[in-house]
């Protein structure tokens, strides 16, 4: 109300599959600070009263983990690469959502190279 910005946190459910599962167990805990890549993925279940209930989870396919480690850069997160997604490891925890630094981000996104709009696109369309 008073014009300032405001923190809000907002719980996400992540789901990790395979070798990042094994990382995020052994690595992470409450309040380790973590970017994810992945997909949507929305379940249906039913709850003890036989009522249908949604739950809607991101897939990790890629995680960067943002704390420092001592020995290493704090500007450089460790990157862990996408996995194939199979049920022999599997980890979930509940994380607020974080975006990663805005100074990385806009420093990644060169606003000269983004394309012009094509005139005319039909010209190329071979139907």
């Amino acid at each position: 109300q008073s014009g300032e910005l405001q923190d809000r946190t907002e719980w996400h459910r992540i789901v990790f599959f395979n070798r990042l599962a094994e990382i995020v167990g052994e690595y992470l805990h409450k309040g380790s600070k973590i970017y994810v890549e992945g997909s949507l993925r929305t379940r249906k279940w039913q709850d003890k009263n036989g009522l249908d209930r949604y739950t809607t989870e991101i897939i990790a396919g890629e995680m960067h983990m943002l704390d420092s480690r001592s020995g290493s850069s704090a500007n450089a997160p460790e990157k862990h690469p996408p996995h194939q997604a199979s049920h022999s490891h599997h980890h979930e925890i509940a994380e607020p959502a974080t975006s990663p630094p805005r100074s990385n981000i806009d420093a990644a996104i060169p606003f000269n190279d983004i394309a012009a709009p094509v005139a005319n696109i039909d010209d190329d369309i071979p139907f």
